[in-house]
């Protein structure tokens, strides 16, 4: 059985396709185009004409490929860009008149609890209870749940690579200076739910999104990139410290350079690495594990649950 799912994220567009035996995923497959239509969100609280444009385009190209695949529709969900937006509805709306598809705009906490879906039900943890860090384009969601998948404890902050690129002025060639700011936002954040944090054992992190996977592609230096290598990659503090302060002082060419890195992530992967530097700092995580599966399988996994 062939099922999909589409993520309208803040700096990315992503289709998954994937067949079922079952309620096992046993083949799947990612499209991904940037159309970061959550830039300059945080300042203006609206999303820009041309982005939504270039996201209606992304958004039809995958309708093509639902068709292709047997598929009229499947779960569309809206994460934070879309949520902060005040011209939200004109978007929705659009999108609904050229597409058809009718997009769930889903909470923070709806998106943390689909992320810890997608890797409880989906890759799993060996850990009783663990920590899943999902750090996106306008926010990073935690969450902490048990390996049957049930969720203790979720949050999301309003920090993540493309919010705090754009909210502080984040240059290329910089210094750690220059991104003192996201480390105080992050702090800030963190110490906000220290106390709920505290109350939990948590056996191992687990990170999902777009900068950990990068970070990962990059440890590992890959060519092309493979979820079946990313899958699990285990990237310690000190392994992200210095890929962080690496990204921090180069230059957007040097960045182009780097094995791992898509050019269209180059100027806002530095912000990213930084906020999982910090959480990794603040909650005194000595480890990292890299899961390609995240919200998209959480979607999946969500309307198997509903169906059954």
């Amino acid at each position: 059985m062939i099922k999909a799912a589409i993520d309208i994220g803040t700096n990315s567009v992503r289709l998954l396709l994937c067949e079922l035996s079952g309620d096992k995923i046993v083949w799947k497959e990612k499209k991904l185009e940037m159309t970061r239509i959550g830039k300059d969100v945080d300042a203006t609280k609206a999303l820009d004409g041309k982005r939504m444009t270039d996201t209606v385009n992304a958004l039809k190209a995958y309708k093509g490929i639902l068709l292709e695949n047997g598929l009229t529709t499947c779960p569309v969900f809206a994460t934070s860009a879309v949520r902060d937006a005040s011209n939200r509805i004109e978007f929705v709306n659009l999108v609904k008149l050229e597409t058809g598809f009718d997009i769930q705009v889903i909470t923070g906490v709806e998106e943390a609890n689909l992320g810890f879906m997608g890797v409880a039900l989906g890759a799993g943890s060996d850990a009783n209870t663990f920590l899943v860090v999902d750090i996106g384009g306008g926010s990073t969601e935690l969450i902490v749940g048990t390996r049957d998948g049930k969720v203790l404890f979720a949050h999301s902050l309003d920090i993540g690579a493309v919010r705090m690129t754009d909210r502080h002025a984040l240059k290329h060639e910089s210094g750690q200076v220059e991104f003192e700011p996201v480390r105080t936002d992050v702090d800030r954040g963190i110490d906000s739910i220290m106390e709920e944090l505290g109350k939990f054992e948590i056996g191992a992190c687990i990170g999902i999104g777009g900068t950990i996977t990068t970070l990962g592609a990059m440890d590992l230096k890959m060519d092309e990139y493979d979820a079946d290598r990313i899958q699990n990659h285990k990237l310690s503090r000190r392994t992200i410290s210095g890929l962080a302060d690496r990204l921090i002082r180069a230059s957007l060419d040097e960045k182009l350079l780097m094995t791992g890195l898509m050019p269209k992530r180059a100027d806002i992967i530095a912000a990213g690495a930084t906020v999982m530097d910090e959480i990794m700092q603040k909650l005194s995580i000595e480890e990292v594990a890299v899961s390609d599966y995240d919200n998209l399988e959480g979607a999946i996994f969500k309307e198997l649950l509903t169906c059954n």
